[in-house]
């Protein structure tokens, strides 16, 4: 993954400079901006809350929460009716649930410690490839709504460099993939922060951390921080096509106060269309301090069961060997 590596630097300050240079020209609803780009986001803040209005939206409570605020999802699958919860109206900023468009062959690159985007997210999608977003925060996305937006989208796209970067308060999910393939995408030294004040189960995580649902998915999750969160970190599979391979390595993760890892499979025929849907993780050498369950394995119930997880313990290693060798030509790590 190069980038923008050869194309020109642009230093933007202002929202319109920035949503130029990430993608000059559109096709539809896809960027077909190709030219090469080093995007240079000075340390600042790129706020984008209140700049597009507010929508109306019908919604119910994630959770009751005794005592401060309490997360709402909106009613969209039917979430609120199949928990039989009351709805209710919420406005949200408009901003958060229409992320920036990235063109292929894009650099976005912080170049000091403040650089931000508040209020929307990115989105990568419709056969972009070769990006790198590196030492940017994206944070403030309507973060007590579910549905009220992502921070990271990647959509059918190839060859996506996620490095040092910081996700914080984010309505949704902090990174997902779409239904189409994330190919070669790694996911490296980020920051995943769950502090927060809107918790889907009133206990200051958050919930929405990571999800994978690509028909083609192949990833690698290398070095990354994800504390303070309790569930899909990642939640990978299971839902219509869904083909999901990832290799999680030297991961730390952190007062999780639910499950970090989630494969899922899902066969099931659904208005006469038959899904398929698995994932496949390969674990090694991460870390759980202070995680009540690290590897979650859902019942099999309704065409839906666990994915696959393999995750060798030091206590394990010896039994291991064989197997690692004969599928990766070398030794797992514990």
């Amino acid at each position: 993954v190069t980038g923008g590596e050869g194309g020109a630097v642009v230093t933007v300050t202002s929202i319109a400079e920035l949503k130029q240079a990430l993608c000059a020209t559109t096709s539809g609803s896809n960027c077909s901006d190709t030219t090469p780009r080093v995007i240079q986001l000075p340390s600042q803040v790129f706020d984008f809350t209140g700049t597009e209005g507010t929508t109306a939206v019908t919604a119910c409570y994630q959770m009751h929460c005794a005592s401060g605020p309490s997360e709402y999802i909106t009613n969209q699958l039917g979430a609120c009716t199949s928990a039989n919860e009351s709805t209710f109206s919420v406005t949200i900023d408009a901003a958060g649930t229409a992320p920036l468009l990235v063109g292929s062959n894009k650099t976005i690159l912080g170049i000091g410690p403040g650089a931000t985007l508040k209020g929307k997210g990115l989105t990568l999608r419709g056969g972009v490839s070769n990006v790198v977003v590196r030492n940017v925060t994206i944070t403030g996305i309507n973060p007590q709504v579910v549905w009220g937006g992502d921070a990271l989208t990647i959509d059918d796209a190839d060859r996506v460099w996620i490095d040092h970067d910081r996700f914080s308060l984010i309505g949704r999910q902090m990174i997902v993939t779409g239904y189409g393939k994330a190919s070669n995408l790694t996911i490296s030294w980020n920051e995943f922060d769950g502090v927060t004040p809107y918790s889907a189960y009133c206990n200051g995580t958050h919930y929405w951390v990571m999800l994978f649902l690509g028909a083609a998915d192949t990833i690698t999750l290398e070095d990354n921080w994800i504390h303070d969160t309790s569930g899909r970190a990642p939640h990978a599979g299971g839902l219509r096509d869904a083909q999901v391979l990832a290799h999680m390595v030297d991961n730390d993760f952190e007062h999780v106060l639910g499950h970090a890892a989630d494969p899922l499979t899902f066969n099931a025929t659904t208005n006469g269309t038959t899904y398929s849907s698995s994932s496949w993780l390969l674990l090694e050498g991460n870390a759980f301090e202070q995680v009540t369950t690290p590897i979650q394995i859902d019942p099999t119930a309704n065409g839906n069961g666990p994915g696959y997880a393999y995750a060798p313990l030091a206590s394990t290693l010896g039994s291991t060997s064989s197997t690692c060798q004969a599928a990766l030509g070398r030794a797992c790590v514990a």
